[in-house]
This record gives C-alpha cells, sequence and structure tokens, in this order.
C-alpha cells in the first residue's frame, strides 16, 4: 500500500475549493493508494471542518486539521505583494516545522482540480534538489516553478535548515517581494528547484492558456483571478470542477446557475475577443481537444 501524503492550506473563504481538490485526488486514486491530508488551516468554522472529515466518505483516508500559530508568519505580514495572496499562502513554507511527516509532501493549491493517480508525481526523485515544480507560464522568463503544486524533499529541508533560509530571505527583502510566496521559493532554492513535466500543473486562465496542448494531464490549474466558481468565468474543466464539488458536504451550484453563467461568459468572451476564431492557438487547441474542456466529461 503507497502513503502519500498530500498538504493543502485555506481559510474559511477557500475551504470549499480545498475540499474539492481532495475530492479530485480520492475519485481518480488508485485502489493501492492511502492518503493522509494535512489542511493547514486559518480561522476554519466548525461547519467547514465537518464537511473536511466528511471527505473520507468517498475513500478511507486520514484528514488531519493543522492550525498554525500567527506568530510562525509575521514577518510575512509586511510583505508588499499581490492582494490575492493571503497569509494561508505562506503555510507551506514552514511544512517542515508543522509536518509530521518523514521525507516528502505534496503542497497543492485550493485552486486545482487532480485528474489522474498521483504516485507517479509523488514518488518523483528529488535528484538532491529541495522541491520540485512546473515551469509558470505565465511568469517571468527565465524558468521559475509555479509554486500551486509543490513536491517538497522534506528531509532536505530539515537537514540544511531551509526555513531559516526562507525566512531570512522574507526578512531581508520584504519590502521588494511582489509575488510572494513563489518568488520566494525560486529565489532561495535557485539551482536547487527540480523542473517536472508541464501535465502535473497545467496552467489555465482561458481554453488559449494552457502550458502545453496535449490531453495527457495530471493536474489542471485554474491561474489567475477568473475561478471556475465565478460567475461568467471563461475556461475549460468548469463543468469537472463542479462535478467534484458536488461529491463534497459543500455541494455544488445549481443546473441553472452553471447554465447561466456559461452563456454568460461567452458571450463576455466574444465581445472582448470577438476573432478568437482566428488565432492559432484556438486551431491547436481545437486539434488537441482542449476546446472540449468547456463540456469535459461530467462522470467517471
Amino acid at each position: 500500500m503507497s502513503i502519500l501524503n498530500i498538504c493543502l492550506a485555506c481559510d474559511d473563504n477557500y475551504a470549499k475549493y480545498a475540499g474539492v481538490v481532495i475530492a479530485s485526488v480520492l475519485l481518480n486514486s488508485k485502489e493501492d493508494e492511502s492518503f493522509v491530508f494535512h489542511i493547514l488551516a486559518y480561522h476554519l468554522s466548525e461547519e467547514n471542518i465537518a464537511n473536511f472529515l466528511a471527505l473520507k466518505n468517498l475513500k478511507n483516508c486520514e484528514i488531519k486539521i493543522i492550525t498554525p500559530t500567527e506568530d510562525f508568519f509575521e514577518v510575512c505580514k509586511e510583505v508588499r505583494t499581490l492582494s490575492h495572496i493571503t497569509l494561508p499562502s505562506y503555510f507551506r513554507l514552514r511544512a517542515a516545522s508543522l509536518l509530521d511527516v518523514e521525507d516528502r509532501v505534496l503542497y497543492l493549491d485550493s485552486d486545482i482540480i487532480v485528474e489522474k493517480s498521483l504516485s507517479e508525481l509523488y514518488f518523483t526523485d528529488f535528484e538532491d534538489n529541495f522541491c520540485a515544480g512546473v515551469v509558470d507560464h505565465l511568469g517571468r522568463s527565465d524558468g521559475i516553478i509555479n509554486s500551486g503544486v509543490l513536491l517538497i524533499n522534506l528531509k532536505k529541508w530539515r537537514e540544511e535548515n531551509a526555513e531559516k533560509l526562507i525566512f531570512d530571505y522574507i526578512e531581508q527583502n520584504k519590502e521588494k517581494i511582489s509575488c510572494g510566496d513563489q518568488e520566494i521559493i525560486n529565489d532561495v532554492f535557485k539551482g536547487k528547484i527540480l523542473q517536472l513535466p508541464d501535465m502535473w500543473n497545467v496552467q489555465t486562465l482561458n481554453f488559449y492558456s494552457f502550458s502545453t496542448y496535449e490531453m495527457n494531464y495530471g493536474i489542471v490549474h485554474f491561474i489567475g483571478g477568473s475561478k471556475p466558481w465565478l460567475f461568467g468565468s471563461f475556461m475549460p474543466f468548469k463543468k469537472k470542477f463542479f462535478y467534484y464539488m458536488s461529491k463534497t458536504g459543500w455541494g455544488s451550484p445549481s443546473a441553472l446557475w452553471q447554465f447561466v453563467s456559461n452563456v454568460y461568459s461567452y458571450l463576455r468572451y466574444l465581445k472582448r475577443v470577438p476573432f478568437f476564431w482566428l488565432r492559432p492557438r484556438f486551431f491547436k487547441a481545437l486539434k488537441n481537444g482542449i476546446v472540449r474542456g468547456f463540456s469535459h466529461r461530467s462522470e467517471k
């Protein structure tokens, strides 16, 4: 039996979306995979905690709710960065201290869905690197990795006191950091981050913003400000996202809400990009089936 340790971080606002991540992991897992989910929680309600624990009904697993003390992250409050980056975004930086896990953990953001077994990713050979991730395709052009899917080498973090390196860096650069935890991880561990195949963090903003146009995707990441749960958002895999959400205690929006939201999103996108179908990217996406993601299969 393979045991996979998965870490998420959220507050009350993002709890239900973290639940979607867990549901997608469990529903796409293999029979011989066992999971321990470590939820780094910030001000969670009793209702949200109960809904997290109810996810065990999808597949037997262990769910641990961990509440970090704020003094662990005081310096992070002084970082001047993007408005949507909240305090829980920095919780992964203390994974080595907060988690009772021996060698590795897979950190997942709360705006993703997992579409296949994670064993291949989870048991990647670190090759003496601090962590592993997929290149951020909308960020800087120097090969930085997107920290939304981060395989962390906990053994190396502890051996080389990585947390001290991280928080010394934050203290020295808190007025310069512009991209939060992602910038910190890439700068502190530069040259010691293993690059993973795109399939493990397929980043999508609109249908043409995928990391690659291949259909072999393992994790879909809804980057940027347009999320599938927002009314009028325009992106593939929305239907699949709501399928996973329907399997949680939070439930998904009504079919009517989803239909009206989709119609509005198409009209709004058509108004903003009226000749999108003339773009080479559109035909490349169409050829490889990405556009089908808008009505992607809703059941396994």
